[in-house]
């Protein structure tokens, strides 16, 4: 006999209210232990080809210096997201509309928050820790200052667990906000340490947190211990604060090996019994799997020793031995670049072009950085990245977005004064900055100092329009240098600051005041003028001939310094003393940095796939399947590259279906977990920037996605924008 349909209707609201509690109950365990899995199954193969756009949300704020790496939360009545510019925003699922909008300190919720029921709060990671927010009006509730937290915390019943960037892992007490414990990751505090800035999980069945490590800080590691924390996975017991177990993947690490993403925990069956496993992902290409009780591998001699070489820095004491692990197979198995040929794919000056690049260069691996060679290599943007990997409907594989894009290492020596100044005078202007900010006329004084002057812009976000607009613009002396007058100043006020007339009219417009160099970070190009402090210390950029002072300039457009004999060795003679005088006051320096290899494209200079997707047997410990991800066009658009560098990440669901976003091309796409072959797929305005999720609200399962841009080279846009789908004919009960 059928039911009233009032009753019918109540019934049918009570299952939709119920399903949409379930999945905000959930959401700390889809969270907290990182599996990136939803349970729903609403959306799935036979009916993929149905789903499109149900709304999309723009929060009008933009930055052309980063982009949004935080998904959205559903709370089961509200759809959270953050604005780049320290907004906390509630949406209605169904809809978009925006519920309320609070404004609060930056960086906010920078690559994740988290929504427990059982406190009724959000807990928002912010500058100084993280905030409990009233998740109905947006209010602040609480504040845990622990220090400047990149990551999700941990909720559980009583207490909160904050991974702060510096400064170790810290517990409270929800209710007192009372500090119980907090683990230090710095061994010794005047060395330098590891930072937590891509992932942190939890264990409840163990009790354990577990947190990825960075690297401590750049190419040199002469202020690092022997022994220390960084680049490890770290299992610590909820209870006491106190270190069960560690894995350290990269020992000294002087090439930002840095642990990425969340460790990811699963029970997996192996030799007839059950395990609780954790999984750490690796820029190197290789899979950390170990027993989250004992940090014990998964599979037995699964690790190798391997012997690797010297450091040449003085002072430098390399490792003499890095491990290596074969089982599971690594996602992406690459970390030597072939100099002698893997550029043959260019054409002739596209291959001159980058082989002069390459003139001084070694490759190899764990060959350490050095003043004497260049250092290329893959890996500083993955293997994998922060978004990290996620486990697969059969509950046994694991999906890996990478990346497989060339890099180039360097160490140089600097003057350390100049250094001091230019960071000094830096924290001033940005300290002017935020006090004009403050006081509602920071666009006032800007638009009356513009101009045809650049003090009060941003440099990276100038340097990147013109980069990204003007294939040629690789001439130092077209950049924008704000703030150099006054470091210039300063500086020449310094005994032996000056090199001669020479060389202030002729070098240091683009080798600087100080002989310092300049170089472009990742999200702006790959200009590179190199530092000629401790020049003729090293066996290369060495000034012992016209010939070789020529073609250390070879690749500059428009270069027209002629330069004498007697000039030549006047200006080498003088660097000598100016070097000798920072040697014998302790002030010469190292300075390590890395760029991305371009070709004369602004593509990598290496052959494409750049990027992929990979799925692995956890059970077998075998690859399955691999694919290029993502594409992009050359600047004519006559050739059409496939797997592009990507950065936002992957969403897999129950239906067997990954969705994966992050690629320059700015789509979203949909894969079969089985094989890899794309499914579906949605041009979005901007590239997604974290990993898309699922929500089930009023009937209706739905997959929503930030996507605000890349801020690496090759990406095109910043943006605003939330965007959610569902299927046409899903229509949401009310």
């Amino acid at each position: 006999m059928n039911a009233p349909f009032g009753l019918q209707f109540n019934r049918l609201y009570i299952l939709v209210f119920v399903c949409n509690i379930l999945q905000a109950n959930v959401s700390i365990n889809y969270y907290q232990n990182s599996q990136k899995l939803s349970e729903f199954t609403q959306i799935n193969k036979g009916n993929i080809d149905d789903l499109e756009l149900s709304w999309e949300y723009n929060s009008g704020e933009i930055s052309p210096k980063a982009s949004i790496q935080a998904s959205p939360l559903f709370t089961g009545q509200h759809l959270i997201t953050v604005g780049i510019f320290g907004s906390l925003i509630a949406l209605d699922p169904s809809s978009g509309k925006e519920i309320w909008k609070k404004k609060y300190p930056t960086p906010l919720a920078r690559r994740g928050m988290i929504f427990s029921r059982e406190h009724n709060l959000l807990f928002v990671p912010f500058a100084n820790g993280v905030m409990a927010i009233n998740p109905i009006n947006g209010n602040l509730i609480k504040e845990y200052n622990a220090g400047l937290t990149l990551v999700s915390p941990i909720v559980t019943s009583d207490n909160l667990y904050i991974a702060t960037l510096e400064d170790g892992v810290k517990a409270y007490e929800i209710n007192s906000e009372k500090l119980i414990w907090t683990f230090d990751v710095k061994i010794k505090k005047d060395a330098d340490g590891p930072r937590i800035w891509s992932g942190f999980s939890y264990d409840p069945s163990s009790d354990l947190l577990l947190a990825n490590t960075g690297n401590p800080g750049g190419l040199y590691g002469g202020n690092r211990l022997e022994q220390d924390l960084s680049s490890s996975l770290l299992a610590i017991d909820r209870r006491t604060g106190i270190l069960r177990w560690k894995y350290q993947q990269v020992r000294h690490d002087l090439w930002d090996f840095d642990l990425v993403g969340p460790p990811i925990l699963h029970d997996i069956s192996y030799k007839n019994k059950t395990k609780r496993a954790v999984v750490s992902l690796t820029k190197t290409g290789e899979i950390i799997y170990l027993d989250v009780t004992n940090g014990m591998p998964i599979f037995q001699d699964s690790i190798l020793k391997i012997n690797t070489p010297p450091s040449d820095v003085p002072g430098e004491i390399a490792s003499t031995f890095q491990y290596k692990i074969t089982k599971p197979e690594p996602f992406s198995d690459r970390m030597e670049v072939d100099l002698r040929s893997g550029f043959n794919h260019l054409g002739a000056d596209n291959y001159n072009y980058v082989k002069h690049k390459t003139r001084y260069a070694r490759s190899g691996n764990y060959l350490p950085p050095s003043l004497n060679y260049d250092l290329v290599i893959y890996g500083l943007h993955g293997g994998a990245e922060w978004p990290g990997g996620a486990i697969a409907s059969d509950d046994n594989s694991l999906i890996i977005p990478y990346n497989a894009d060339p890099w180039i290492l360097r160490i140089q020596h600097q003057d350390e004064r100049y250094n001091k100044i230019r960071d000094l005078v830096n924290k001033v202007y940005s300290t002017l900055l935020n006090i004009l900010d403050y006081l509602g006329i920071y666009d006032f004084v800007k638009n009356i100092v513009k101009g045809n002057s650049t003090d009060i812009e941003e440099d990276n976000s100038i340097t990147k329009k013109i980069v990204r607009n003007n294939a040629n613009a690789r001439q130092p002396w077209e950049q924008p240098k704000s703030r150099d007058k006054l470091n210039k100043i300063i500086y020449r006020l310094l005994p032996s600051s000056k090199v001669n007339d020479f060389y202030d009219d002729n070098c240091s417009k683009c080798h600087g005041v100080s002989r310092s160099g300049f170089y472009q970070d990742a999200d702006e190009g790959d200009m590179f003028v190199p530092s000629l402090v401790g020049i003729n210390k090293q066996s290369k950029f060495n000034m012992d001939s016209i010939a070789k002072f020529h073609s250390a300039h070879k690749n500059l457009n428009d270069f027209n310094v002629n330069i004498s004999k007697d000039e030549l060795r006047l200006l080498s003679k003088r660097f000598d003393e100016m070097d000798e005088y920072l040697f014998n006051n302790n002030k010469l320096i190292y300075e390590g940095f890395w760029q991305v290899l371009l070709d004369i494209n602004f593509f990598p200079a290496t052959k494409a796939p750049w990027g992929g997707i990979a799925s692995v047997d956890l059970k077998s410990g075998k690859k399955t399947w691999d694919i290029p991800f993502g594409y992009k066009y050359n600047l004519n658009k006559t050739a059409k590259f496939e797997g592009d560098i990507n950065f936002g990440g992957v969403l897999t669901t129950k239906s067997g279906i990954i969705f994966a976003t992050g690629t320059s091309d700015e789509l979203i796409r949909a894969y079969d977990d089985i094989n890899g072959e794309l499914i579906w797929s949605d041009i979005m305005n901007f590239a997604g920037s974290a990993p898309p999720v699922s929500y089930f609200y009023k009937g209706c399962q739905h997959i929503a996605v930030n996507n605000t841009g890349g801020q690496f080279m090759g990406y095109k846009n910043f943006g605003d924008s939330t965007r959610v789908y569902k299927l046409k004919n899903c229509k949401s009960d009310d």
